[in-house]
């Protein structure tokens, strides 16, 4: 979805960058709407990104600790289970379906961050939308404008 986004919007900016000089000041006007689209999205993205990578160390922590209580319990097969999963996301890797047999504990523990990482990922989308949405609005209402002041090639600048 980003890149369709990302797409479509850098479409319209070429769209109104290649314009002849005489629409400047509506070319101005839609690179600034772009500038302070791309600067509000970034701060959107940077704050659930954040939030994403603590989620990411919270329960990295907590593998670790229950790792640590299956080895202390003698569950070598859960505590090998845990490790596997230690490493798998301190690679980068997706994490892979739990095991039947797999501890209580550690279905517990990955339930809890698969169940933050849908929040986040909730959030997110909905903000972006909320975004998209003003950013568009504030186009429209532009290209009314310069419509109702008679300036239609600059409306269809816009458009």
């Amino acid at each position: 979805m980003k890149r369709i986004l990302r797409g479509r919007l850098l479409a319209v900016v070429l769209a109104f960058s290649m314009t002849v000089p005489v629409l400047a000041d509506v070319a101005e006007t839609v690179e600034k709407y772009r500038t302070s689209f791309e600067k509000r999205m970034n701060a959107e993205l940077d704050e659930h990104g954040k939030a994403a990578r603590d989620l990411r160390l919270n329960y990295l922590e907590a593998l670790k600790k229950l790792k640590g209580e299956l080895g202390r319990a003698e569950n070598l097969k859960g505590a090998t289970q845990v490790l596997a999963e230690i490493e798998m996301i301190e690679d980068g890797e997706e994490s892979k379906e739990l095991p039947a047999d797999a501890d209580f504990r550690f279905k517990r523990v990955r339930e809890k961050w698969e169940r933050g990482l849908a929040e986040i990922r909730s959030a997110r989308s909905k903000k972006l939308k909320t975004t998209v949405e003003l950013y568009l609005k504030a186009l429209d209402t532009e290209k009314r404008r310069l419509t109702r002041a008679g300036e239609i090639k600059d409306a269809l600048v816009i458009e």
